[in-house]
C-alpha cells in the first residue's frame, strides 16, 4: 500500500523489534484489510496501492536497505510470516542466474 504519493510512492513498513519491516501483500484485498484494520484509511475509503512485477520488485526491495528496512513480511497481519533481505537478495541472485 502508498503511505507516500502517486509521483513519489512509498511503501508501507512496520517497526519491529528486529528493525523496520517492508509489508508486501499477495492480494488488494489483504493490503485493504491491513489499512483499514490498522486505521490507516478510513473504513470504507479507497486504500492507495501500487503494484511492482518481478524482478524489479526485488531489487526496488532489496534497495531498501539503505533507508534501515532490515526483512520483508507478508500479508501483515493475517499471516505476518518475515524474512530479512539478505534472502531476497540470494532470490534475486537465484532468479537472475537462471535467466529468469
Amino acid at each position: 500500500m502508498n503511505r507516500g504519493t502517486p509521483e513519489s510512492p512509498q511503501p508501507y513498513a512496520l517497526a519491529a523489534p528486529q528493525g523496520a519491516m517492508l509489508c508486501a501483500f499477495s492480494t488488494a484485498e489483504r493490503a485493504r484489510d491491513a489499512a483499514h484494520g490498522a486505521g490507516l484509511v478510513a473504513e470504507g475509503e479507497p486504500v492507495p496501492m501500487f503494484g511492482m512485477p518481478l524482478p524489479g520488485a526485488l531489487d526496488w526491495a532489496v534497495s531498501l536497505s539503505a533507508a534501515g528496512v532490515v526483512g520483508v513480511t507478508i500479508d501483515h497481519p493475517r499471516i505476518g510470516a518475515w524474512s530479512p533481505l539478505q534472502n531476497l537478495e540470494r532470490l534475486r541472485d537465484e532468479r537472475a542466474a537462471r535467466g529468469a
